[in-house]
Protein backbone atom coordinates (compact mmCIF):
# COMPACT_ATOMS: atom_id res chain seq x y z
CA UNK A 1 0.00 0.00 0.00
CA UNK A 2 1.28 3.21 -0.86
CA UNK A 3 0.68 6.89 0.57
CA UNK A 4 1.23 8.09 -3.03
CA UNK A 5 -2.00 5.71 -4.10
CA UNK A 6 -3.75 7.52 -1.47
CA UNK A 7 -2.72 10.97 -3.02
CA UNK A 8 -3.20 10.05 -6.66
CA UNK A 9 -6.73 8.21 -5.39
CA UNK A 10 -7.98 10.99 -2.99
CA UNK A 11 -7.33 13.61 -5.80
CA UNK A 12 -9.37 11.81 -9.08
CA UNK A 13 -12.01 10.68 -6.44
CA UNK A 14 -12.14 14.86 -5.94
CA UNK A 15 -12.20 15.54 -9.44
CA UNK A 16 -12.14 13.23 -12.73
CA UNK A 17 -9.10 14.55 -14.45
CA UNK A 18 -5.91 13.14 -16.24
CA UNK A 19 -2.69 12.23 -15.40
CA UNK A 20 -0.90 16.00 -16.81
CA UNK A 21 -3.87 17.75 -14.52
CA UNK A 22 -2.86 15.53 -11.34
CA UNK A 23 0.70 16.36 -12.14
CA UNK A 24 -0.05 20.07 -12.04
CA UNK A 25 -2.35 19.67 -8.99
CA UNK A 26 0.72 18.08 -6.69
CA UNK A 27 2.66 21.23 -7.82
CA UNK A 28 -0.48 23.15 -7.18
CA UNK A 29 -0.73 21.77 -3.27
CA UNK A 30 3.01 21.55 -2.81
CA UNK A 31 2.97 17.99 -2.29
CA UNK A 32 6.01 17.58 -3.63
CA UNK A 33 7.34 19.65 -0.87
CA UNK A 34 6.68 16.82 1.95
CA UNK A 35 6.84 13.57 -0.13
CA UNK A 36 9.38 12.88 -2.95
CA UNK A 37 7.51 12.31 -6.59
CA UNK A 38 8.26 13.57 -9.97
CA UNK A 39 6.43 14.25 -12.87
CA UNK A 40 7.50 10.88 -14.31
CA UNK A 41 5.91 9.09 -11.04
CA UNK A 42 2.69 10.69 -10.96
CA UNK A 43 2.17 8.80 -15.01
CA UNK A 44 3.73 5.32 -14.02
CA UNK A 45 1.09 5.83 -10.79
CA UNK A 46 -1.88 6.16 -12.77
CA UNK A 47 -0.91 3.11 -15.15
CA UNK A 48 -0.53 1.13 -12.62
CA UNK A 49 -3.42 2.18 -10.90
CA UNK A 50 -5.78 1.56 -13.90
CA UNK A 51 -3.63 -1.78 -14.53
CA UNK A 52 -5.00 -2.88 -10.88
CA UNK A 53 -8.78 -1.53 -11.78
CA UNK A 54 -8.72 1.37 -8.99
CA UNK A 55 -8.87 3.95 -11.53
CA UNK A 56 -10.29 3.78 -15.05
CA UNK A 57 -9.45 6.34 -17.95
CA UNK A 58 -11.69 7.58 -21.20
CA UNK A 59 -10.54 9.11 -23.77
CA UNK A 60 -11.42 13.21 -24.45
CA UNK A 61 -10.90 15.74 -26.73
CA UNK A 62 -10.95 19.87 -26.80
CA UNK A 63 -11.41 21.41 -29.92
CA UNK A 64 -7.89 20.95 -31.88
CA UNK A 65 -5.77 19.73 -28.86
CA UNK A 66 -4.48 15.71 -28.89
CA UNK A 67 -6.42 13.06 -27.21
CA UNK A 68 -6.17 12.84 -23.53
CA UNK A 69 -7.50 10.06 -20.94
CA UNK A 70 -9.46 11.83 -18.52
CA UNK A 71 -9.66 9.14 -15.42
CA UNK A 72 -12.14 8.63 -12.72
CA UNK A 73 -12.49 6.07 -9.56
CA UNK A 74 -13.92 2.96 -10.07
CA UNK A 75 -15.79 1.20 -7.19
CA UNK A 76 -12.32 -1.25 -6.39
CA UNK A 77 -10.73 2.30 -5.92
CA UNK A 78 -13.19 3.25 -3.97
CA UNK A 79 -12.80 0.45 -1.93
CA UNK A 80 -8.98 0.71 -2.02
CA UNK A 81 -9.30 4.40 -1.04
CA UNK A 82 -11.05 3.65 2.35
CA UNK A 83 -8.59 0.72 2.91
CA UNK A 84 -5.75 3.32 2.66
CA UNK A 85 -7.36 5.68 5.08
CA UNK A 86 -8.67 2.91 7.20
CA UNK A 87 -4.64 1.74 7.05
CA UNK A 88 -2.54 4.81 7.25
CA UNK A 89 -4.80 6.33 10.15
CA UNK A 90 -4.12 3.65 11.95
CA UNK A 91 -0.98 3.17 12.54
CA UNK A 92 1.72 5.62 13.99
CA UNK A 93 1.67 8.42 11.76
CA UNK A 94 4.68 9.88 10.10
CA UNK A 95 3.81 13.41 10.29
CA UNK A 96 5.44 14.60 7.27
CA UNK A 97 3.74 12.43 4.65
CA UNK A 98 0.43 9.61 5.86
CA UNK A 99 -0.88 12.01 8.10
CA UNK A 100 -0.96 14.58 5.68
CA UNK A 101 -2.48 12.39 2.80
CA UNK A 102 -4.77 11.27 5.51
CA UNK A 103 -5.63 14.69 6.20
CA UNK A 104 -6.04 16.29 2.58
CA UNK A 105 -8.73 13.52 1.65
CA UNK A 106 -11.02 13.00 5.05
CA UNK A 107 -13.58 15.21 2.95
CA UNK A 108 -14.11 12.35 0.22
CA UNK A 109 -15.23 10.12 2.67
CA UNK A 110 -18.52 9.79 4.50
CA UNK A 111 -19.22 11.36 8.10
CA UNK A 112 -19.51 8.14 9.56
CA UNK A 113 -16.39 6.71 7.86
CA UNK A 114 -14.27 10.24 8.47
CA UNK A 115 -15.38 9.76 12.41
CA UNK A 116 -13.94 6.92 12.28
CA UNK A 117 -10.59 7.73 10.93
CA UNK A 118 -10.58 10.50 13.23
CA UNK A 119 -10.94 8.58 16.25
CA UNK A 120 -7.90 6.39 14.92
CA UNK A 121 -5.75 8.89 14.78
CA UNK A 122 -6.58 9.86 18.22
CA UNK A 123 -6.03 6.75 19.23
CA UNK A 124 -2.25 6.74 17.69
CA UNK A 125 -1.53 10.49 19.24
CA UNK A 126 -2.54 9.08 22.72
CA UNK A 127 -0.03 5.61 22.14
CA UNK A 128 2.41 8.20 20.77
CA UNK A 129 2.08 10.31 23.72
CA UNK A 130 2.11 7.80 26.60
Amino acid sequence: MSTIDLIVLGMIKEKEQSAYELQKNVEYRNISKWVKVSTPSIYKKVIQLEEKGYIKGNLSREGNMPEKSIYHITEKGDKYFLELMKKISSQMVNVCLDFNAVIINIGMLSENESKEIIGDIETEIKKYKN
